[in-house]
């Protein structure tokens, strides 16, 4: 099978995009409406019983989500997730196609039409996905990625918006790690699975790409979905909602976007308890008028300094540790009869 034109790549990201729209527009209010009658037990025909099953008051009044809002209309970023999806499946059958020039014919060939579908699939869908998943991880734990990450946290209350906020940097670092590691596992896959994308797999690549999308929005609304076991095999609203809360006990918890498969793995796994609530946003310490990034300078050029000052430290910190292994042998040699707690004191 041949990889698709870069310019075929371009459109379907679009056209991917144009599904995320469907989903905010008009999915979504089916699904809330739906949620809403289910939960009153009756259908909804009075304007203030719709609006508030649509468009909850305590919600879009948010001044986190206008922001949502308006970042949401104006950022590009919004087509950059689909294109490079996209774009990793085309570079991975770009990438097997080295292997087999460079390093010759796969020791081993799986010609089975079905293996083969099953591996091209779980290399996309399951190995694909950690390298998200380590650059979350990252986002989190990491004080240099956090300063941007953070953005995205802030939020105190959510809505299908919610899934695209977040700072430029840190959704260009996402999907360029996301998908460079993507790109690698899938090729490696397509080497050993004759170099190109079975039918059938690519289908369901493509129809998970979809469904990603429409999960995407869902988990961000402020509609709390409950999956029962299925979170533990893919990942629902209230599931996905414990990641949002400001409490310590959820604190970076469910960090897998689409599957926990990871979460299990690392030990971030947490499954909501029926009933339990919390508060939305970094800590209960930043919210409010405390809230850091409830404006333009807050959202997008205070994270560039912290992310400056960090690396700064990091690159300091590095610096340091060099000159303390540089310097450490000589003086040894130099000063042997010289306690060594007094030769290493200056360079601390």
């Amino acid at each position: 099978m041949h990889p698709p034109h870069l310019p075929t790549v371009v459109t379907d990201g679009l056209t991917v995009s144009v599904g995320t729209l469907a989903v905010l527009f008009v999915l979504f209010p089916l699904i809330a409406y739906a949620y809403a009658a289910t939960k009153q037990r009756k259908l909804l025909w009075a304007w203030s019983d719709l609006r508030e099953a649509l468009a909850p008051a305590h919600v879009y009044k948010a001044r986190t989500v206008r922001f949502d809002m308006a970042i949401f209309a104006a950022q590009l970023f919004l087509v950059l997730p689909a294109v490079t999806y996209v774009g990793a499946l085309y570079t991975a059958q770009q990438f097997a196609g080295f292997l087999h020039a460079h390093v010759g014919a796969a020791p081993i060939s799986i010609t089975n039409l079905a293996a083969a579908t099953l591996i091209q699939i779980v290399a996309a869908e399951v190995l694909g996905s950690f390298g998200t998943y380590v650059f979350h991880y990252a986002g989190h734990k990491v004080p240099m990625f956090w300063a941007l990450h953070q953005v995205h946290h802030s939020t105190e209350a959510l809505s299908p918006f919610t899934a695209v906020r977040g700072h430029p940097i840190d959704t260009l670092l996402g999907v360029v790690v996301g998908s460079a590691w993507k790109a690698l596992v899938v090729g490696v896959a397509l080497y050993f699975t004759g170099g190109g994308y079975t039918p059938a797999a690519l289908s369901v690549i493509a129809v998970m790409a979809l469904a990603s999308l429409v999960q995407a929005a869902l988990n961000h609304a402020h509609v709390p979905l409950c999956y029962g076991w299925i979170n533990r095999i893919w990942v629902g609203p209230s599931f996905h909602h414990i990641h949002h809360s400001a409490e310590l006990r959820h604190r970076d918890k469910n960090l897998g976007g689409g599957i926990p498969i990871w979460d299990w793995v690392f030990g971030t796994f947490y499954m909501p308890r029926p009933g339990e609530t919390f508060t939305l946003g970094l800590n209960h310490q930043s919210l409010g008028d405390a809230n850091p990034h409830n404006s333009f300078k807050g959202y997008m050029i205070a994270p560039i300094s912290n992310f400056g000052r960090e690396f700064g430290k990091l690159v300091g910190l590095a610096s340091k540790q060099q000159r303390r292994r540089s310097f450490r042998p000589a003086a040894f040699a130099s000063q042997s009869g010289v306690d060594q707690n007094a030769t290493q004191a200056p360079l601390r």
